[in-house]
């Protein structure tokens, strides 16, 4: 099982690197998987050491990527993230609802799990629980209005 996890974690992270048109410096990526194994997945870049996270999302305005190109990418990180569950369940292990993976610009990597995330925060849409793991992990804070009610939402709850 080690050695097919190892496979899948470099085939998601050269992917995702993949995805980044420029030299980054930093990633954090968040797959969810919810009930009925709907899919989530983003992450947030540097473009230099100093700068600021960008959200993925962002890449197709920001970079002048297709936004044709950027979904079938995007479809196929969501592919992957099957692949690591299927992992999971060939082998008989925990069911994880969340991975997240953190990346630097020189190869080091580190890969953690969350169970029954979604379980304690059913009230929660993928959304929700992307921006604040986003704001909780980077710092991350949105140029649109709607997203950062969301995350001034959290900070108020949090208080």
């Amino acid at each position: 099982m080690e050695n097919r996890l190892q496979q899948l974690y470099g085939k998601l992270a050269n992917h995702i690197s993949d995805m980044i048109p420029i030299k980054w410096w930093e990633l954090n990526f968040l797959g969810d998987m919810g009930k009925g194994e709907m899919l989530s997945a983003v992450f947030y870049f540097k473009e230099t050491e100093d700068g600021e996270f960008i959200r993925s999302f962002d890449i197709p305005e920001r970079y002048n990527v297709s936004e044709e190109i950027f979904n079938q990418l995007q479809s196929d990180i969501y592919l992957i993230l099957l692949e690591l569950y299927q992992c999971f369940k060939d082998e008989k292990q925990e069911l994880w609802d969340q991975i997240t993976l953190k990346l630097n610009s020189n190869g080091k990597f580190k890969v953690d799990f969350n169970y029954d995330i979604i379980a304690e925060d059913e009230e929660t849409d993928s959304l929700e629980r992307d921006l604040i793991w986003a704001y909780k992990t980077c710092g991350y804070t949105s140029k649109s209005d709607y997203l950062n009610k969301i995350i001034e939402d959290y900070i108020q709850r949090e208080d």
